[in-house]
């Protein structure tokens, strides 16, 4: 941590238009390489506030998002919930083993959000839901095929002398 070094903030003032120029790209930058792979689910409450900010500049007019998109709120408010449940669980009791639920249920909130900022007066919105969901869920069942399959690989015989 030592070689970390924490970038000043620069404010500068002049006397026909204020300006602030804040300079913590290095800071940020840094931090994001020295995170692990065990610690990824730091990004997710990043990912949840900025769509969160993205629908509410969306939908800052009526109707509201509750409106126009009933079911798919419903399934984004319940992911975020059981995402947050089992990250919970497991820091509680420190069981490993839920990972992949954590990373179902993150991403089906995740992919939720960003459908709600797709248009749904079109032709295109609807099936594009059920084409964009019908895609998470095929990646995500290739993606258990393969982690399973590779922790089941048994590792040949040594090669005699």
């Amino acid at each position: 941590m030592d070689d970390a070094v924490r970038a000043r903030n620069h404010f500068r003032r002049s006397s026909s238009t204020p300006e602030v120029v804040l300079n913590v790209l290095n800071y940020n930058v840094q931090l994001c390489t020295t995170m692990s792979v065990e610690n990824n689910h730091t990004l997710v409450p990043f990912v949840f506030s900025l769509l969160f900010g993205f629908l509410q500049l969306k939908y800052s007019q009526n109707p509201t998002i509750f409106q126009i998109h009933p079911k798919t709120i419903f399934v984004s408010i319940a992911s975020s919930l059981a995402y947050c449940f089992l990250f919970w669980i497991r820091v509680k009791f420190a069981i490993h083993r839920i990972t992949t639920l954590l990373e179902v249920f993150g991403s089906l909130s995740f992919i939720s959000m960003v459908l709600m900022l797709l248009p749904n007066h079109t032709y295109w919105g609807e099936p594009l839901k059920y084409i964009a969901y019908t895609i998470w869920l095929l990646s995500h069942v290739v993606a258990f095929i393969i982690k399973t399959l590779r922790a089941r690989r048994v590792m040949p015989p040594p090669l005699p002398y």
